[in-house]
């Protein structure tokens, strides 16, 4: 019962969702580090399934009955595909693909969710881990650099970020020496030497993920090999942005 009852919740179970928007909110973020990935749980919440009625009144039609209901199956499920999913997603911008929950990219609903999940990982209780490649702190000049340069591309991927030379040469510097250090070494999260590792390219990683958790940049696809990201206020120029304060820890609020 309690399985069911979390399926039913999240639109697995009974009745499909009646949106993606719908779909995403009830799980609080479907996770979406892969994309095809992503788009399946999506699809499996939106009724491309059928219902557990549609399955029992099949299991108990005839031969010629579930012919056809397998037929009106195929129709169904051809009208929503992984094509035109990702379509809407990140050319319609109907959900918003970030980083959120474990450090991952989930897809979200971006009018009850996005500031939700902004505020949160800007707090000091679900504040996302350094890697062993981050570099101690982004300034504040950068990370105005890099919105500046979001604002008037409205779509960006970490190279055209480079081309404008967001990063200071003093991070630059410190990103060079993490990977020196780090890089090869047991235990970091990229264990590939150090002439495998682009250090402005890694530290430009850092201050998109910056953007990221401040809500003002979201994923807007692939361009080649490289994420595209966008701007908020060029994909969701409509959305309204009122974050609630970060929470606190106990240590924090004594």
């Amino acid at each position: 019962q309690v399985r069911w009852y979390r399926q039913k919740k999240s639109f697995l179970a009974n009745e499909p969702a009646p949106s993606m928007e719908a779909a995403a909110s009830a799980a609080i973020g479907i996770q979406c580090q892969v994309i095809p990935h992503g788009l399946m749980q999506l699809w499996n919440r939106l009724g491309q399934r059928g219902s557990s009625k549609d399955s029992q009144s099949t299991a108990k039609s005839s031969k010629r009955q579930r012919k056809k209901s397998s037929q009106a199956e195929v129709s169904c499920t051809s009208t929503l595909t992984m094509a035109s999913m990702a379509t809407e997603i990140f050319e319609q911008y109907r959900l918003v693909h970030i980083r959120g929950h474990r450090r991952t990219l989930h897809l979200y609903n971006p009018e009850t969710d996005w500031a939700l999940i902004c505020a949160c990982l800007s707090g000091d209780v679900w504040k996302p881990v350094a890697s062993a490649f981050d570099i101690e702190q982004i300034s504040d000049k950068t990370i105005e650099r890099a919105k500046q340069a979001m604002e008037r591309r409205k779509t960006a991927t970490r190279g055209d970020l480079m081309a404008d030379s967001v990063v200071s040469p003093a991070e630059l510097r410190a990103s060079e020496a993490l990977v020196k250090k780090n890089a090869g070494k047991k235990g970091t999260t990229v264990a590939f030497s150090a002439s495998l590792i682009d250090p402005e390219r890694r530290v430009t990683a850092q201050v998109v993920d910056t953007l990221f958790y401040s809500g003002h940049v979201c994923n807007a696809g692939r361009r080649g090999a490289e994420s595209v990201y966008g701007a908020r206020s060029a994909c969701f120029p409509c959305l309204r942005w009122d974050p609630p304060p970060p929470p606190r820890s106990p240590a924090s609020r004594s």
